[in-house]
């Protein structure tokens, strides 16, 4: 009999888990991505950050088993506060957005350290639909 009322313990709380982080997602999955400006992709405030020389790739979207990632690699100029606001800007959208691939050189070869280069890829999650 314990395994019984363990088993449905434990299926009362994959099913409460599942409510739960199907809550968190829908937000995501909601997002309309056509109505978003600057590089297409991010809206405007994660791109005030000061930075310059914006360039945005897209990738394809990979879809995974209940979600996609849009990949897309961004280079950007500017100081290290640049690059710091840039990714509290994208910390504060309103959906799963992570970053890879960090890279960070500095613009001037003789080793000023006042414009650097960020290269960076980006995953956008969504729900897979």
């Amino acid at each position: 009999m314990p395994r019984q009322s363990t088993w449905r313990s434990n299926k009362q709380q994959l099913a409460d888990i599942e409510k739960s982080f199907g809550a968190l997602l829908r937000p995501t999955a909601e997002q309309d991505r056509g109505a978003e400006s600057a590089g297409g992709h991010f809206p405007e405030p994660a791109w005030a950050s000061g930075a310059s020389g914006k360039t945005v790739q897209p990738g394809a979207e990979a879809k995974k088993d209940f979600y996609a990632e849009l990949p897309i690699k961004i280079t950007l100029t500017g100081s290290y506060h640049d690059f710091g606001a840039f990714v509290s800007g994208i910390a504060a959208l309103p959906r799963i957005v992570t970053l890879h691939d960090i890279t960070i050189t500095p613009i001037d070869k003789n080793g000023g350290f006042d414009q650097l280069q960020l290269d960076v890829t980006a995953k956008d999650l969504s729900l897979s639909r």
